[in-house]
C-alpha cells in the first residue's frame, strides 16, 4: 500500500508581519535596556533591505528618545557621584 506524501506548507511572512513580530518582541524591553533600540533598528534594516530609508527612519523615530534617555542616565550618575563626594 502506497503512503501518501504530505506536502510541507511553508509559512510566508510579509516584511510588515516580520516588523510587527520584531516590535512585539523588542519594544517591551527598550525602556529597561535602551541599547536594544540599536538592535531593533538593525533588525528592521535587515528586514526592509533598504539601508538608506531605514537609517532615515531610525533617526526620525529613535534618535531623540535615545539621546534623552542617555542624558537622563548621565544626570542620575552625576547626581549620585556628587552626593557621594559631598558625604566625604
Amino acid at each position: 500500500m502506497a503512503r501518501s506524501k504530505r506536502t510541507k506548507q511553508r509559512v510566508v511572512y510579509s516584511r510588515s508581519d516580520i516588523n510587527k513580530i520584531l516590535d512585539t518582541i523588542i519594544h517591551p524591553w527598550i525602556k529597561e535596556y535602551p541599547w536594544l533600540t540599536f538592535v531593533d533598528g538593525l533588525l528592521h534594516t535587515l528586514n526592509e533591505r533598504n539601508p538608506k530609508a531605514s537609517l532615515q527612519k531610525f533617526i526620525h523615530c529613535n534618535l531623540k528618545p535615545l539621546i534623552d534617555g542617555l542624558e537622563k542616565e548621565l544626570r542620575k550618575e552625576i547626581e549620585s557621584q556628587a552626593r557621594e563626594y559631598l558625604k566625604k
